[in-house]
C-alpha cells in the first residue's frame, strides 16, 4: 500500500486535501483562517525534477499573474513559503473545474462565451507584455457562477521584462495546442497564443483537435503541410474564423486579441444546410409544414395566459440569467414574444432588474471584480432587453459604480500607477453614461504607466518610467528611444544633414546645448519638466528592463570639471596685499578657477564614457530626455 504524502504546514491557512499534481507543483484545497475563505494553494514540489528551474517559473508565474488584474485571469491572494520553506501562492478556488472535464462538443453559444472570455484575458495579457504559451483546456477554469477565468501561467514568456525561463530554440507548451513557431522553439508573440485559441475552439466545436500525431513534430509539420480541416456543414459559419486562427503563419492570423474576440460568429447563428436540388421540393415541405405549426403555436400561446408561478419560482430561487438553465431572463423573453398579459410580465421584469442590481451591490460592497464585472454585463443586458435602461434603481446603482470608479482612478493618480486601477477601467467600459470628472479622470489614468511601464506624453514622445515618484521623493522617466531626427527638428526648426546620422537612425549631429533647448521647448508644450539625465540617473536607466540599448551614446548633463590655477599675483598686487595686511586685511592670494573641461556623453550598451564639448556635433550621440515627476505629496 502506497504512503500518503503528509500535507504541508503553511501559516494562516488549513489544508485539506490534493485537488491536483502538475510536473512541478502540487494544488491543494485550504482555507485562509483570517477571512474563512476556501483557497487553493500552489504548493512548489521541491523534490521534482529540474527543481532550480521549477523555482525560476514558479517565482516567474507569480509575479506576471501579479502584475495582471483581469476578471477572467486567475489572480493571487498571497505568496509566501510553507513551514519546510516551500514556495506557494494562494489563489481563488473555482469549484466547477477546468475546461477539460466538459463534455463536448459543445454549442455555438457556448464555445463563444468561452472564447470570448480567454481573449478578453488575453487582451489584457498581450498589452502588458505577457505571451501565455500554454492554451489548452485545463488552463481554463469556471468560477461557481460559470464563467471562464485563465490560469497557469508557468510558461509564459514577459516580453516587457524580458522574462524567459527557456531559450529560442527549446519547446515548451502542449503539443496539438501550440503554434507551429513555438512547436519549432522559434520567438513567439501574442498571435502564437491566438493560434491555441483557434486549436480550442475547433476541439470544442467538434470534439477533435485539427491535426494529429504520434508526436509534437508530426503535429508541427502537419500544421504546415496539411490544409486545415473542413467543419461540418452545420459549423460551415466557423469556418472563416478557424482559417484565418489557423493560419500557419503568423502574419495571416488575428493581428489581436480583441480583433478576434470581434470576429467571433453570433452566438445564434445558424448554419444553412445544404440540399441538392432532388430535395429541394422534400425540404421546402418541411419548412412550410414547420412555419404552419409555429404560427399555430404562436396563436395558441397568444390566446393562452401566461402560467407565473414557473418564473415567480425562478426568481425566488436566484436562476435569474444564463448560464443556468431555465432561468427568469429567458421565460420573460418568451413571454415578451407572446405579448401576454404586459403589466404582469412588467412586474417581473422589475423584479429581475432589481435581483441583478442586488448581486452588482454586493459585489460592489466586496469590491470583488470578477463578479462586479460579470453581474454588472447581466444587468445591462436585462435593462437594454426590456427597456428599463431609465429606471431609478439603475441610475442610482450606476451612480454608485461611477463614484467608486472615480475613487479608483484618483487613487491610481495620486499613486502614478495604473496597474491597481485596471480592473476598473475594464468595468468603466460597461458604464457608457459616466460623468464627465470619471471620464476625465479615466483618460488620465490611461496615460499612467502601465505594467511594463510604458507611458506617453504625446503621441510623438514615447517614456519608459525608471523610477516611481514616492511621498517624500520625485521619480523620473526617460524617452523610451533616443529622439529622431525629425523630433528634434519639429521642436527647434533645425536640419539635420544626412550625413551626420548614424546608422541606428537616432537623432545625431546636436550639440549639447541644442539638446538643452529641445528639453526646455518640450517642456513648454507640455507642461511638465523635461531636461538631460546627469550620468548617475543614466546608470539606472541603464539597468531599467524594458530600455532597449542601441549603438550610440547620448548626452547627460553631468560635466567633468577641472581646477585651473590662473597665476600667482604680480608684484603690483603684492604690493596692494601688503598695505592692506598692515590694516588687517589678506595679503595677495593665488587665484584659481573651475572650468568644465566637456560633457560625458554616456554609451547605451554599458558603462563607457567619453567627454565632448558642449558644442561638439558628434555623429554617434543622441539625445535621450528625462521627464521629471513630482513626490506624490506635491501631486
Amino acid at each position: 500500500m502506497t504512503e500518503l504524502a503528509p500535507l504541508p504546514q503553511v501559516r494562516g491557512y488549513q489544508i485539506e486535501r490534493v485537488l491536483g499534481r502538475g510536473g512541478m507543483a502540487v494544488v491543494y484545497l485550504a482555507t485562509q483562517t483570517a477571512l474563512s475563505r476556501a483557497v487553493a494553494l500552489k504548493v512548489l514540489d521541491q523534490d521534482s525534477e529540474a527543481a532550480a528551474v521549477a523555482m525560476v517559473r514558479f517565482e516567474q508565474e507569480a509575479k506576471l499573474i501579479a502584475q495582471l488584474s483581469h476578471p477572467h485571469i486567475v489572480g493571487i491572494y498571497d505568496i509566501g513559503r510553507t513551514d519546510s520553506g516551500a514556495l506557494y501562492y494562494a489563489m481563488p478556488y473555482l469549484p466547477e473545474g477546468d475546461l477539460k472535464r466538459r463534455a463536448r462538443p459543445l454549442s455555438g453559444p457556448d464555445v463563444v462565451e468561452i472564447l470570448r472570455a480567454i481573449l478578453s484575458a488575453l487582451e489584457h495579457a498581450h498589452l502588458n507584455g505577457v505571451v501565455h504559451r500554454d492554451i489548452k483546456p485545463e488552463n481554463i477554469l469556471f468560477d461557481a457562477h460559470g464563467h471562464a477565468l485563465l490560469a497557469d501561467f508557468g510558461v509564459a514568456y514577459s516580453a516587457a521584462g524580458r522574462e524567459r525561463v527557456t531559450t529560442v530554440g527549446f519547446t515548451v507548451g502542449s503539443s496539438g495546442y501550440m503554434s507551429p513557431e513555438q512547436a519549432r522553439g522559434l520567438n513567439v508573440d501574442g498571435r502564437s497564443d491566438l493560434y491555441s485559441v483557434g486549436v480550442l475552439a475547433f476541439e470544442l466545436l467538434t470534439s477533435a483537435l485539427p491535426f494529429d500525431g504520434v508526436d509534437s513534430v508530426a503535429i508541427a509539420i502537419a500544421q504546415i503541410e496539411e490544409p486545415i480541416p473542413r467543419l461540418p456543414l452545420a459549423l460551415k459559419h466557423w469556418q472563416a474564423f478557424i482559417d484565418r486562427a489557423l493560419a500557419s503563419q503568423p502574419d495571416a492570423r488575428f493581428d489581436t486579441a480583441r480583433t478576434m474576440r470581434e470576429a467571433l460568429p453570433a452566438a445564434n447563428a445558424e448554419a444553412k444546410s445544404a440540399s441538392s436540388p432532388k430535395r429541394w421540393l422534400a425540404w421546402s415541405a418541411v419548412l412550410l409544414l414547420i412555419c404552419l405549426l409555429g404560427a399555430a403555436a404562436a396563436w395558441h400561446w397568444r390566446a393562452k395566459p401566461t402560467d407565473w408561478a414557473p418564473i415567480d419560482a425562478m426568481l425566488a430561487r436566484g436562476d435569474l440569467i444564463q448560464p443556468a438553465q431555465p432561468n427568469a431572463f429567458d421565460a420573460l423573453l418568451v413571454a415578451k414574444l407572446t405579448d401576454s398579459e404586459p403589466d404582469a410580465r412588467t412586474i417581473r421584469e422589475v423584479q429581475l432588474l432589481n435581483a441583478l442590481a442586488d448581486r452588482v451591490e454586493v459585489a460592489l460592497n466586496a469590491r470583488d471584480w470578477v463578479a462586479l464585472n460579470d453581474s454588472l454585463a447581466s444587468l445591462n443586458d436585462v435593462a437594454a432587453s426590456f427597456g428599463l435602461e431609465h429606471s431609478e434603481r439603475l441610475i442610482a446603482l450606476q451612480s454608485k459604480l461611477d463614484a467608486m470608479l472615480a475613487a479608483e482612478f484618483s487613487q491610481a493618480l495620486t499613486r502614478f500607477d495604473r496597474a491597481p486601477a485596471e480592473s476598473a477601467l475594464a468595468l468603466s467600459a460597461l458604464l457608457p453614461k459616466l460623468a464627465t470628472e470619471t471620464v476625465a479622470l479615466r483618460e488620465r489614468v490611461l496615460g499612467l504607466p502601465g505594467a511594463a511601464g510604458e507611458f506617453s506624453d504625446t503621441p510623438q514622445m514615447e517614456l519608459l518610467l525608471i523610477e516611481r515618484p514616492r511621498i517624500a521623493r520625485a521619480g523620473f522617466a526617460v524617452s523610451a528611444q533616443p529622439l529622431t531626427a525629425a523630433q528634434v527638428s519639429a521642436e527647434l526648426k533645425l536640419r539635420v544633414a544626412s550625413s551626420c546620422k548614424s546608422q541606428s537612425g537616432a537623432q545625431t549631429c546636436i550639440s549639447l546645448n541644442e539638446a538643452r533647448e529641445l528639453a526646455a521647448a518640450l517642456s513648454k508644450s507640455t507642461g511638465h519638466r523635461y531636461r538631460l539625465p546627469t550620468q548617475a540617473e543614466w546608470g539606472l536607466v541603464q539597468r531599467a528592463p524594458g530600455f532597449q540599448p542601441a549603438a550610440l551614446s547620448v548626452w547627460t548633463d553631468t560635466c567633468k570639471m577641472d581646477t585651473v590655477v590662473i597665476d600667482k599675483p604680480n608684484a603690483l598686487q603684492r604690493g596692494a596685499g601688503k598695505i592692506r595686511s598692515l590694516f588687517g586685511g589678506r595679503p595677495a592670494q593665488s587665484t584659481t578657477t573651475r572650468r568644465c573641461a566637456g560633457y560625458y556623453a554616456m554609451a547605451f550598451n554599458g558603462p563607457k564614457s567619453r567627454v565632448l564639448s558642449s558644442a561638439a556635433r558628434d555623429p554617434t550621440v543622441g539625445v535621450v530626455l528625462l521627464r521629471e515627476i513630482a513626490p506624490l505629496l506635491a501631486r
